[in-house]
């Protein structure tokens, strides 16, 4: 009779914990999501990068990445410098390109990753090489000409960019 009692309390902790641990991909990513809306970062970084961790086959996991690059892209995880924090941005958005290559999100990481490497670290060759990446890899993409405007102006100061445009003097037109 005493095993049994410690059968019954072994399996009912068993079940307890399994019940626990039984959320699904989106409950977490839900989950996440309340967090981030509750300015709750951190907590949320976990979450998603649990769920990266339990279900990486799901499709779900590539919003997740996505979402854990963009709290780096906005710089809202303490203790990194802005370089730190951009270059884990430009990590997880790479990271959906390669392992998620036919979601929306990898698309969308792939370009931000060139943004980044060109608007905010100015590294041109990165840049260009991400770029052409994405052209490669999405050449019917609505992000195309998006793309193309980027390569023809990179290096250039935005003021010089602007200043093109005003006067007419589009590179494209020359």
């Amino acid at each position: 009779m005493k095993y049994f009692k410690v059968f019954i309390v072994i399996f009912l902790i068993t079940f307890i914990f399994s019940k626990c641990n039984s959320k699904t991909s989106k409950e977490y990513f839900d989950d996440a999501i309340q967090k981030l809306k509750n300015k709750k970062y951190e907590e949320a970084l976990k979450e998603f990068d649990w769920l990266v961790k339990k279900f990486p086959d799901d499709s779900i996991a590539a919003k997740s990445i996505f979402e854990i690059a963009k709290l780096y892209h906005a710089k809202l995880i303490p203790n990194l410098s802005k370089e730190e924090s951009l270059k884990e941005a430009i990590k997880n958005y790479k990271k959906v390109f390669y392992n998620y290559r036919n979601m929306p999100e990898a698309e969308h990481g792939l370009f931000l990753a060139g943004f980044i490497f060109a608007n905010e670290l100015n590294n041109i060759d990165s840049a260009k090489y991400n770029y052409e990446l994405f052209l490669k890899n999405y050449p019917n993409s609505t992000l195309i000409q998006s793309v193309k405007l980027e390569l023809e102006n990179l290096g250039i100061p935005p003021d010089e960019i602007i200043n093109k445009k005003i006067h007419g003097l589009d590179a494209t037109k020359n």
